[in-house]
């Protein structure tokens, strides 16, 4: 008997179910997205597309202040300055004269200048206004061009006698500062002036007249005068003063002229503030000064701008000469001119005057 068996075969069923789920939060959803470097594009949900990639940039691009390098974004610092000029170019005793050295930076970066005259024991700061102050503010970071360029500025208000350090860093946007470039230093000096008297040989042509007696530092020996001539003398003022202000030279007299028992020689009428011309006539005498100085400081500057005007001299002191700037062996020439009239009285005559000439620092 035939047995028949029915085989089973059983089946067993593997379902894989993979899930994905896009990056989301309770208000949105990024429904593409991409990594790498190269780049995805289009990446939106209804409301936001991202325009970018998740990764690092490629190729490079440049600005003023940074580099965008392939794969990195860096910042580019500035280049640290070389050393500045630093001089006194004038014989200075309370200021010096820097020109900046940019180096390789660009015209839009920034220097400050640290100044010491303790060799930076103690460290202060060339201000915006070319003062020293204690105090580096963001304003006192200046371009080139702001620092005078290839021309430079003078640092002012200095102590006199002093050697002075300066040093310099660069910035070209945050985060690009450096550190201090190399020293150079400078020193004012100590303020002076100096003026000598001199004389002058006759037959020297001065101020429209030729001189007709030769002087020497301490006098004008005029000798005998013949009635109604004219004679001419001078002296040269000579004069150096490094003050900031120049100088000035003022003259006045130590009693009149006169004879030792007392009668006076005349005057020509005209004064310091107001000269005159020469008197066309002459009956007793005539006696005044000169000043080759055309511009002077006080009153009405060119009044001896003619060679034709005179003045008396007066117990007061009265400006000769003038300069609002420093100067270096300047000359100023005083004439003294005399004529006597055979009203007269006969005998020697003497007269003291006094220059002063006085800086003004």
């Amino acid at each position: 008997m035939a047995r028949f068996f029915r085989k089973a075969k059983t089946f067993s069923a593997f379902f894989l179910f993979i899930l994905f789920s896009f990056p989301a939060s309770t208000n949105f959803e990024l429904r593409d997205f991409g990594f790498g470097s190269g780049g995805e594009g289009g990446l939106t949900s209804p409301n936001y597309q991202l325009e970018g990639i998740l990764g690092e940039p490629g190729g490079e691009s440049t600005g003023n202040n940074s580099n965008f390098l392939g794969g990195l974004l860096s910042t580019q610092q500035a280049s640290v300055p070389p050393a500045p000029t630093f001089e006194n170019n004038g014989n200075y005793y309370n200021k010096l004269h820097f020109v900046v050295d940019p180096g390789d930076n660009p015209s839009d970066a920034e220097f400050a200048i640290a100044i010491s005259d303790d060799n930076f024991a103690t460290t202060n700061y060339v201000q915006s206004d070319n003062t020293v102050g204690g105090t580096l503010g963001s304003e006192d970071y200046q371009t080139y061009a702001d620092w005078g360029g290839a021309s430079g500025e003078f640092v002012i208000g200095l102590s006199q006698d002093t050697t002075y350090k300066i040093r310099v860093k660069a910035r070209q946007g945050e985060f690009s500062e450096t550190g201090y470039g190399p020293e150079s230093s400078a020193a004012t000096v100590t303020p002076s002036i100096s003026f000598s008297i001199g004389g002058v040989s006759s037959g020297t042509s001065l101020e429209g007249v030729i001189i007709d007696v030769t002087t020497t530092a301490t006098q004008a020996p005029f000798g005998e005068l013949t009635f109604d001539q004219v004679v001419e003398a001078a002296s040269a003022l000579t004069v150096s003063t490094n003050a900031v202000s120049g100088y000035q030279i003022t003259v006045y007299q130590l009693g009149s002229f006169k004879k030792e028992s007392g009668t006076p020689f005349p005057y020509v009428s005209g004064t310091n503030p107001i000269p005159s011309s020469w008197p066309a006539s002459v009956v007793t005498g005539a006696y005044g000064y000169h000043t080759s100085d055309e511009s002077l400081g006080e009153g009405t500057a060119d009044r001896f701008l003619s060679d034709d005007t005179w003045a008396k001299f007066e117990s007061g002191a009265y400006e000769i000469g003038y300069n609002s700037s420093p100067v270096i062996n300047e000359v100023i020439y005083t004439i003294y001119s005399i004529e006597t009239g055979t009203g007269q009285e006969e005998g020697g005559y003497s007269h003291s005057i006094v220059f002063i000439a006085t800086g003004v620092f």
